[in-house]
């Protein structure tokens, strides 16, 4: 099929992604190694770290539906509703102590580094 004669197919083609939301262009941060944060955690021996704790907070901060729904949303209990959710505020889960138990890893591997570093993070 011909377009009509006063679209200018060059014109269009040069447009089409002139308007890019800020939100979808690719921003470079890297890192020096060229590793993602996976392979990162292997290499350092925190494999099990990562499995722990980065799935969940990961689908969390990038709004993933299953944290959202977890942390926003709470179920009908209406058997003719069909067991929809609907929003509703919740307390999240106290990580204090996940925050302090990773802090004093890594306070563990600067005493590696420079022995008689003694400072820990009292677990509460």
């Amino acid at each position: 099929m011909e377009p009509p004669k006063f679209i200018n197919i060059e014109w269009i083609e040069q447009i089409a992604g002139e308007d890019i939301w800020e939100e979808f262009l690719n921003i470079e941060l890297g890192n020096w190694s060229g590793l993602d944060l996976r392979k990162l955690s292997e290499q350092s021996g925190c494999k099990d770290q990562y499995d722990t704790h980065y799935s969940w907070t990961s689908g969390y901060v990038h709004g993933t539906w299953g944290p959202v729904r977890e942390a926003s949303f709470t179920t009908c209990g209406n058997p003719l509703h069909r067991m929809h959710r609907y929003p509703d505020q919740k307390s999240l889960p106290d990580t204090v102590s996940d925050a302090v138990d990773l802090a004093n890893r890594i306070l563990d591997d600067l005493n590696a580094a420079y022995p008689e570093f003694l400072h820990r993070i009292p677990v509460q």
